[in-house]
């Protein structure tokens, strides 16, 4: 090949350089303020998500202190076995609904023991 005689492969890829002054990190800078509205919207979401699940936590750590709360009130005298019963239901009720994926995996461990 002559000097200076261009092939078309490189005359196909100097028609795809960024102009002068333009380099790869102002690309990725102009790709993260387009994608700013979509990552920050993601983010936001995750963070509630955190919150939410920390909520659910913190929730079901309150219903076993009430539940540890009134068995001491009953083993004391200061609540009867009916009061008992009742508010016992009640706050076993409250924790089912919170966590029913483990009453779902509990109850398909039994019925594999009793087929077993």
């Amino acid at each position: 090949m002559a000097p200076g005689r261009r092939t078309t492969l490189s005359r196909w890829t100097s028609a795809f350089e960024p102009p002068i002054g333009f380099s790869g990190e102002n690309m990725l800078i102009i790709d993260d303020l387009l994608l700013l509205p979509i990552t920050g919207t993601l983010w936001v979401f995750k963070q509630i998500h955190g919150l939410a699940q920390e909520e659910l936590a913190n929730e079901a750590e309150t219903i076993t202190a009430e539940l540890s709360e009134i068995y001491m009130m009953l083993e004391t005298g200061q609540i009867t076995e009916a009061e008992f019963d009742t508010r016992e239901k009640e706050l076993l009720d409250r924790l089912e609904e919170l966590e029913p994926g483990e009453a779902e995996e509990e109850e398909a461990v039994s019925e594999s023991e009793k087929a077993a």
